[in-house]
């Protein structure tokens, strides 16, 4: 999901959702505070019980959606006609379906929808009372309690499978310290299993993963909780390597070039990892013969070294180790193909293999008991030792035969097992990773190899334009792994070395693939966009990708969680004096005012940086006076800076105006959604009225302003030069503030252009000094008057400003204002002779028949310029059957679907 623009995001999708045309309604703070991605998550966690409880007021919720030009008619009707038919749910399904199709702004529309028709509507306000209660622990609970029902089949059965197990088995379950999504918490879950299902823990069961990959999978089960256990952390990993090694010499040379390998460390975290990397590293610092600089660097080496031990320990035992390595391999590669971690004796038969002590070197014996019998059952010691030997067996075999039609085929499975599989048959095309095993397995043969490669060229240059689905980030991801095992530079640069953005937005990187992201990005020197939001990459993940960040123009690290701690990590990206970094977004990412320091540093040195969304954090007052310093530096080349929802108020409020007053670069400033108040803004406007601010751009949106700042803004508005674009929406200027402003408007020095006075509590008292101002300027053609209550009177004495032929507006909104057909003959007498307005807006008012024929008879004048009528539909309750013909007159003369 796309951070969009600042308006888009803080004031627009924001605004409506700040008070209900219903006095009588409250709405929940929480909804008010949510932010785009917040909406998308609870809409999806809430999606079954939205449908039922939509059932009683869909029609509703889809004309509100159609007001505002949302739904297109032709959509609305068919929701309508299902209702008129009796299908309420197909029509409440529809509807959802649709606005989860149409983004952001459907859903905060619906939300807001939902708020209005609460009290007639008992399910929905049982919703909204339940998000109001949990507050911001709304989305701690979502992200436990997943409610998704795609459940692959295979988990469902194992599920109730295991249910019924653990009902005849489990009469205790205890739960001690362990991680739910990221914060430790601890259960002391004590009772019969079936008082857990059914009251702690309703439907669940416990599904166990050994591969993070899956983890997605237990997202999407029914269950309540779910828990990833973690493995090693911190000096953990040190620790195990301490103990592994009898020499602490060796153990400390051992876990140092771990320690330098992020991939290897990042693997660390797991024991059986660890186990693996002990194995494999320590004859590299034991043995004098081993060299240094052929100690693994990818994980297809480091098992390369794995099996290269095993056969040097075992390989003398057996006369033809390539023969059973290849039978091994294909057994492997079925259990990867079909899910199969056991094996019988029947499978060792059906590839004929013995029980001999090599083969115990690859395969664990374990005893299987049941009611009546024993049995010898053979496992690999970690299924990734079971991927690499299957994959082995595909450079073994002495007939490649349609080796490029296998891989693409296990390419295209979606559900994971072949990932690993794949990753590692494309490390072992490389001759660092086949050099090892040639000794004791004999060459490897070179059509594969060069088979293999291209194939590799062929599924990165088919995915890098493939990314605009979840399954096509994934896929490309999974690419830049082969490339990455394959160590094979040349290839890279053939194949993504031109490439210019990169967008994995809303996939869960874990730190290994963003190391294998940095590894691509540096063999790419062509790199403008690396588009990463959403994607919880957290500092650990940006750590991954520190030694690349600087080559990219822009970077979209929205959402990511990185923390005060990455941004020490993007700082030292900016002071890098090959940084070619123009947009940094950094929105939602819990920063503080611990960061700003170092950002401040950044921005003082760095000569490449235009661009800055800090949005949606909590830097606070202490945090904007540290920028404040580094934007007052003359070095300093900020043109755009995003600050909205930061928890300002007016102490920043001095060191912002003086940023302003001094700093040359800066345009645009988002200030949106804070509580500068009056006292605040007052500052502000003396920077404003200073003739070095360069500011063309100014967002106030919602920051608790009144008249009382008024005259201050106005005296700025005569005054500065730069200023073309202010959002003063959602504040309570009331008529004596806009009086003021307008004044100002009126003085042939303003050089404003966009006026946002959305919800200000305006009513037609102001109507007269907005109309004089709209004759006389020269410059506004933008202007906001939405969500006020102007009514009849007030429209009528605006349109007097629009039939002057001096009256420049282009674009004039005046949804929501309380108006009727008693307005609609002023209104469309003036649209017939205006010769510059060719956007308006005349949602949700009460036009009526009359209205709306009287409007139609205008439009169809030739020379009327309006193109856009939005929205005609807004008002259809009001007409009858007969006029809505004259109401799809309209849309049609308007160009509005």
């Amino acid at each position: 999901m796309a951070e969009g623009s600042n308006r888009g995001e803080c004031s627009t999708s924001s605004k409506r959702m700040g008070m209900d045309t219903d006095p009588n309604s409250t709405i929940p703070q929480f909804l008010t505070n949510c932010d785009d991605y917040q909406l998308f998550q609870l809409t999806k966690f809430y999606r079954d019980r939205l449908v039922q409880a939509m059932e009683g007021g869909v029609d509703g919720v889809s004309l509100t959606l159609t007001y505002e030009r949302i739904f297109t008619g032709q959509e609305h009707g068919k929701v309508t006609e299902l209702v008129d038919k009796g299908n309420r749910a197909d029509s409440s399904k529809l509807l959802l379906n649709l606005v989860m199709e149409k983004g952001s702004r459907a859903r905060r529309v619906m939300w807001e929808s939902f708020v209005r028709m609460r009290h007639g509507v008992p399910k929905l306000d049982k919703i909204l009372k339940e998000t109001q209660e949990l507050g911001a622990d709304s989305f701690d609970y979502i992200n436990i309690a997943h409610g998704l029902s795609e459940l692959p089949t295979n988990l469902k059965d194992l599920q109730q499978k295991h249910k019924e197990t653990l009902r005849v088995q489990t009469e205790t379950l205890r739960v001690n310290t362990i991680l739910i999504k990221e914060k430790v918490k601890i259960f002391q879950l004590v009772g019969r299993y079936a008082e857990l299902t059914h009251k702690l823990l309703p439907g669940c069961s416990v599904l166990v993963t050994s591969r993070p990959t899956a983890l997605h999978l237990l997202e999407k089960a029914d269950i309540s909780v779910w828990a990833e256990i973690l493995g090693f952390v911190g000096d953990e990993r040190k620790e195990y390597f301490n103990k592994f090694f009898e020499d602490q010499t060796v153990a400390a040379a051992v876990f140092k070039h771990v320690e330098e390998n992020e991939i290897l460390y990042t693997m660390c975290y797991n024991p059986s990892y660890c186990w693996i990397l002990g194995l494999s590293l320590g004859p590299f610092f034991t043995q004098r013969d081993r060299k240094r600089q052929q100690v693994p660097k990818t994980i297809t080496q480091l098992y390369s070294y794995y099996i290269y031990n095993i056969l040097k320990n075992h390989g003398r035992e057996i006369e033809t180790p390539r023969d059973v390595l290849l039978k091994l391999g294909e057994m492997a590669y079925t259990g990867v193909s079909e899910k199969k971690i056991v094996f019988r004796n029947g499978d060792l038969i059906k590839y004929k293999l013995e029980p001999s002590q090599f083969l115990s070197g690859f395969l664990v014996e374990l005893l299987e008991k049941d009611e009546s019998a024993q049995s010898v059952v053979y496992t690999f010691p970690h299924l990734t030792i079971q991927e690499f030997v299957a994959a082995l067996s595909q450079f073994l075999t002495p007939d490649p035969g349609e080796i490029g039609k296998l891989l693409s085929e296990a390419h295209s499975e979606e559900d994971g097992r072949f990932e690993i599989f794949l990753r590692f048959v494309a490390g072992l095309s490389s001759p660092q990773s086949a050099r090892p095993l040639v000794e004791f397995l004999g060459p490897f043969l070179h059509q594969t190899t060069c088979r293999v490669i291209d194939w590799v060229k062929e599924k990165v240059e088919g995915q890098i334009g493939d990314t605009q689905t979840e399954t096509g980030k994934r896929k490309l991801l999974n690419t830049f792994h082969y490339l990455f095992e394959s160590q094979n530079k040349a290839l890279a640069r053939n194949t993504v070395g031109s490439m210019e953005k990169l967008s994995f937005s809303g996939l869960r990187l874990t730190p290994i693939d963003c190391a294998v992201l940095s590894h691509v990005i540096g063999l790419c020197d062509t790199i403008k966009h690396l588009d990463l939001q959403q994607c919880y990459i957290q500092c650990e993940g940006l750590q991954r990708l520190g030694p690349v960040l600087h080559k990219c123009q822009e970077l979209s690290l929205g959402r990511n969680k990185v923390g005060d701690s990455g941004v020490k990590v993007l700082s030292a990206a900016l002071r890098n004096p090959e940084c070619k970094i123009q947009k940094l977004h950094l929105r939602g990412n819990a920063l503080t005012d611990s960061c700003a320091e170092d950002l401040a540093s950044a921005l003082s040195t760095n000569r490449s940086l235009i661009d800055l969304n800090l949005g949606d954090n909590k830097l606070g007052d202490s945090g904007v006076k540290l920028l404040s310093v580094a934007l007052r530096n003359p070095d300093c080349k900020i043109q755009e800076l995003h600050l909205f929802r930061n928890a300002l108020t007016d102490s920043c409020a001095e060191d912002l105006a003086s940023a302003l007053s001094t700093n040359r670069s800066l345009i645009d400033l988002n200030l949106g959604d804070n509580k500068l108040g009056d006292s605040g803004v007052k500052l502000l406007s003396v920077a404003l009225r200073n003739p070095d601010c360069k500011i063309q751009k100014l967002d106030l949106f919602r920051n608790a302003l009144t008249d009382s700042c008024a005259e201050d803004l106005a005296s700025a508005l005569s005054t500065n030069r730069s200023l073309i674009d202010l959002n003063l929406g959602d504040n309570k200027l009331g008529d004596s503030g806009v009086k003021l402003l307008s004044v100002a408007l009126r003085n042939p020095d303003c050089k404003i252009q966009k006026l946002d006075l959305f919800r200000n509590a305006l009513t037609d008292s102001c109507a007269e000094d907005l109309a004089s101002a709209l004759s006389t300027n020269r410059s506004l053609i933008d202007l906001n008057l939405g969500s006020n209550k102007l009514g009849d009177s007030g429209v009528k004495l605006l349109s007097v400003a629009l039939r002057n032929p001096d009256c420049k507006i282009q674009k004039l909104d005046l949804y929501g204002n309380a108006l009727t057909d008693s307005c609609a003959e002023d209104l469309a007498s003036a649209l017939s002779p205006n010769r510059s307005l060719i956007d308006l807006n005349l949602g949700y008012n009460k036009l009526g028949d009359s209205g709306v024929k009287l409007l139609s008879v205008a439009l169809r004048n030739p020379d009327c310029k309006i193109q856009k009528l939005d929205p005609v539909f807004s008002n259809q309750i009001f007409l009858t059957g007969l006029s809505r013909a004259a109401a799809y007159q309209v849309a049609a003369r308007a160009s509005i679907a």
